[in-house]
C-alpha cells in the first residue's frame, strides 16, 4: 500500500509463507506461482496441466485469489500478463465476469482506500501468522548484527545510521534474510517514518533501537504490520491472532 509512505506488497513464493501481505512495495510478481504454492499437491497437479483441462473449480479458485490479489498490490497486478488475459476473459465470454470485474474493480478502491488511511486492511486467515513466523527470526538477527556493527564505535547511532545499517545487511546478505530480502522496501519505508513518527509507542521503539536496549521483533513486527494495515499495533496483533484460527479467505 502507499499511506504516508506505506509499502504493499509483500509475496513469498513458498506454500508456508505469505504470499499476499501489505509489507513490501509493489514488484514484479508471479502470480500463478503464487496461486500453485496455495493448492493442495492433487490439485496443483491437476492444474499444471494444459489450460483446456483445467477444472472449472480450480479456475474459479484461481479468480478469486488473482481479485485478493487486486486488494493488496491495487493496479500494481495490471502489469501481469495473466490479470490482463483474465480480466479480457471476464469482460468476454466469461459467464460470471460481470460479478469477476465488479469484485476486481471494487478490490482496487478498496486497495486505493486504505493507502489514504480511509480503510483498513482485511486481516484474514493464516499467512498474517505465517508472516509473523517468517518474518521475527530475522529481524531479531538483523538488529543483533546492526547493533553489532555500532558497538565498537562507543556510542550510540543516530537512527538514521542505524536503519542504514539494518538496510545494507539485509541487502549484503539476501542469503540469511529471504524474508525481510523480498519485503526490504516496506521495511525501509518503515523504518523511515519511523524515525520521525510522533506517537509514544514509536518513540521508546526508536530510542530502544538507538540506545542498544533489546526490541522484541514480535513488538517491531507487529508495529509494522499496524503501520502498513492501517489499523493500530494493538488491533493488528490482536487481528492476526484470531486470523491464525481461521481459513485463508478472500
Amino acid at each position: 500500500m502507499k499511506k504516508n509512505g506505506h509499502a504493499e506488497e509483500g509475496a513469498v513464493g513458498s506454500s508456508e509463507s505469505p504470499d499476499a501481505t501489505p509489507l513490501a512495495k509493489p514488484r514484479e510478481i508471479d502470480l500463478v506461482a503464487l496461486f500453485e504454492d496455495r493448492l493442495p499437491q492433487t490439485d496443483r497437479e491437476v492444474w499444471s496441466t494444459g489450460p483446456k483441462e483445467k477444472p472449472h473449480h480450480l479456475w474459479k479458485k484461481f479468480d478469486d485469489f488473482l481479485i485478493e490479489m487486486a486488494g493488496v498490490m491495487g493496479t500494481k497486478i495490471l502489469d501481469s500478463v495473466i490479470m490482463r488475459k483474465r480480466l479480457a476473459q471476464w469482460e468476454w465470454p466469461e459467464p460470471d465476469g460481470l460479478e469477476r470485474l465488479q469484485q476486481f474493480s471494487d478490490a482496487i478502491i478498496r486497495r486505493s482506500r486504505v493507502g489514504r488511511g480511509a480503510a483498513s486492511h482485511p486481516i484474514k486467515g493464516t499467512r498474517w501468522r505465517d508472516t509473523k513466523k517468517a518474518a521475527v527470526p530475522e529481524l531479531r538477527a538483523v538488529l543483533s548484527r546492526a547493533h553489532e556493527y555500532f558497538r565498537p564505535r562507543h556510542r550510540a547511532p543516530e537512527f538514521s545510521e542505524l536503519r542504514a545499517s539494518v538496510m545494507n545487511e539485509i541487502a549484503s546478505h539476501p542469503e540469511d534474510f529471504p524474508f525481510l530480502t523480498t519485503n526490504a522496501s516496506g521495511l525501509g519505508q518503515y523504518l523511515l517514518q519511523l524515525q520521525t513518527a510522533p506517537d509514544t509507542e514509536s518513540s521508546v521503539v526508536r530510542r530502544r533501537l538507538v540506545s542498544g536496549n533489546k526490541v522484541r521483533p514480535e513488538k517491531l513486527f507487529d508495529l509494522w504490520g499496524a503501520w502498513a494495515t492501517n489499523h493500530s499495533p494493538e488491533t493488528f496483533r490482536v487481528l492476526v491472532s484470531k486470523a491464525a484460527n481461521t481459513p485463508n479467505t478472500r
